[in-house]
């Protein structure tokens, strides 16, 4: 541990010379004295700087390194899940296209079934209205048949 010395006979001749007493020099200058004592011990020298320096600027590119690496990894992350996303997607969208296929084919299906069912009542209908029309007819013969006996009897 080193001490700022301080050449105090030559000031504390100086002060005398400017009027101060002989104790009172002394006094001022072990005041000064005790306010100006260095512990050379807790300086920091250039040295110092240089290696705190050096190490600061080693901690920066570690953690540029870090961030670097961890950019890299979330970029990797992200462009994993996008491709799942986009797998997903395309999943889903042949799944929807399954089904409206299928309902489109169940549609069709149904649709058909109705035109069939429909032709079937058209074509019931066209055989009763032919069985009404020969009911009728002969209804109309027998009406005809029967006026005509009635008008030869009278």
């Amino acid at each position: 541990m080193g001490i700022l010395s301080i050449n105090s006979l030559a000031q504390a001749e100086e002060l005398e010379s400017t009027g101060f007493s002989h104790k009172q020099a002394k006094l001022l200058l072990e005041i000064i004295a005790m306010n100006t004592t260095v512990n050379y011990a807790n300086l920091t020298t250039k040295q110092d700087l240089a290696l705190a320096q050096a190490v600061l600027k080693q901690d920066i590119a570690d953690v540029r390194t870090e961030l670097k690496q961890d950019i890299a990894d979330l970029r990797t992350e992200l462009k994993q899940d996008i491709a799942d996303l986009r797998t997903e997607l395309k999943q889903d969208i042949a799944d929807l296209r399954t089904e409206f296929k299928q309902d489109i084919a169940d549609i069709k299906q149904e649709l058909s079934d109705f035109k069939i069912e429909f032709f079937r009542v058209t074509n019931y209908l066209d055989k009763k209205i032919l069985q009404m029309t020969i009911a009728l007819g002969a209804v109309m013969v027998a009406s005809t048949s029967i006026i005509s006996a009635l008008i030869v009897l009278k």
